[in-house]
């Protein structure tokens, strides 16, 4: 999902050619806001990773998103009551 979530978001919102494709930016951007950043296979923790995902999927993540795909700065609306593609809209406004 996430990877559909990135392609779509360069590919409809984000294009832009003086940029290049910037796919695997928004990828890692969500992977680094889950806390999943430092996840290699040196270091690799399956019970975080577990409980990471359990926190995304129960929408247990903080209400501006941080520890879920986008965290909104200064964000008046709980962003756990809102869709995924929603959310990341308002991201990207807070980006641009």
């Amino acid at each position: 999902m996430m990877v559909a979530l990135a392609i779509r978001c360069e590919e409809t919102i984000m294009d832009d050619p003086q940029f290049g494709d910037r796919t695997r930016q928004w990828f890692w951007g969500m992977i680094t806001n889950l806390d999943l950043g430092d996840m290699t296979d040196d270091n690799y923790d399956e019970d975080w990773v577990n409980f990471v995902i359990d926190r995304f999927l129960d929408r247990n993540y903080e209400p501006d998103g941080t520890g879920g795909l986008f965290t909104v700065r200064d964000c008046n609306r709980d962003l756990r009551n809102l869709e995924i593609w929603q959310q990341l809209c308002w991201y990207l406004d807070t980006i641009v």
